[in-house]
């Protein structure tokens, strides 16, 4: 059970204030500010569980990361080094902004090639 459970268990929560009122003390005397929500998953007291098996590690939610690569020379091999630690998706437009489709070969989660039928500039929006 965590603290803000224990804290209502045990008294009335003014809604005006925020504060609860502990035992039938008087509300000038004894005041429990509600506790303030946690930002750290790993502190959480009760953390949810999926058929008995408790959530654990970093449950932080990231913003998912992408990398614009600018081909300024015309070439049928792009070799991209995106340092994204993920395979990522690619799309290709050419430099007249048409979307062209080649093959993707994942060297490493930080390193991807492509390989066209002809050779063009363009940009490869990896995410």
């Amino acid at each position: 059970m965590d603290d803000k459970t224990i804290w209502e268990d045990l008294g009335v929560k003014h809604h005006e204030c925020g504060i609860i009122d502990v035992d039938n003390i008087d509300c000038h005397k004894q005041k429990c500010p509600l506790p303030k929500p946690s930002d750290n998953y790993n502190r959480l007291k009760n953390k949810p569980s999926i058929n008995g098996t408790v959530l654990e590690g970093d449950m932080t939610i990231k913003e998912d990361a992408n990398y614009v690569h600018k081909q300024t020379t015309a070439a049928d091999t792009w070799v991209i080094i995106h340092k994204l630690e993920k395979y990522p998706s690619v799309t290709v437009f050419d430099s007249a902004g048409e979307q062209v489709v080649g093959d993707v070969i994942y060297d490493s989660i930080n390193q991807v090639t492509l390989k066209f039928k002809g050779e063009f500039k363009g940009t490869a929006t990896l995410n």
